[in-house]
């Protein structure tokens, strides 16, 4: 299946805004389809096992493993739930060095649609780049941002 990623990313967008009067919860996947549209684009569960079938032999599976581990990015937008696919290796779509790494140590403080929203935010650890651009070429400097940002969390949970 060869899907684009600009016309899903058209097609995503349309599903998230469609709606007249936005809630909140509309307004942050809106914010994370826009930005990951600009950051490699994204794709459904259904869409990514389509990718991966040609190079795993039960990509369902593997994925559902993914998910449940929390070893890979994803946020529920409407009936879907989608995938970054910043992070995953071509042509295998194998999570990138690090990424589960990052998901395990803030999955545990962070909702989902928080955890792919750090990925796109500019991040003081990284000298204002955001982690997503930044894991291809340094997954321990994401990492060590992560345990950063657990560590702050961690604090923030405690002085409560």
């Amino acid at each position: 299946m060869q899907t684009s990623t600009s016309t899903a990313c058209a097609t995503r967008a349309s599903q998230v805004t469609g709606m007249p009067n936005r809630r909140r919860e509309d307004a942050v996947q809106s914010d994370l389809v826009d930005g990951y549209c600009l950051c490699g684009g994204l794709a459904s569960t259904g869409e990514l096992v389509e990718l991966m079938r040609p190079h795993w032999r039960q990509p369902g599976v593997v994925l559902t493993r993914w998910l449940l581990g929390h070893k890979v990015v994803s946020f529920p937008s409407r009936a879907l739930i989608l995938l970054p696919l910043f992070q995953f290796e071509r042509p295998r779509f194998m999570p990138r060095e690090g990424i589960a790494d990052v998901t395990v140590a803030l999955s545990d403080l962070m909702a989902d649609e928080d955890l792919a929203a750090w990925f796109l935010q500019p991040n003081p650890w990284l000298e204002q780049e955001r982690p997503a651009d930044v894991v291809a070429v340094d997954a321990e400097l994401v990492l060590s941002a992560a345990s950063r940002m657990h560590q702050a969390l961690m604090a923030r949970r405690l002085a409560n």
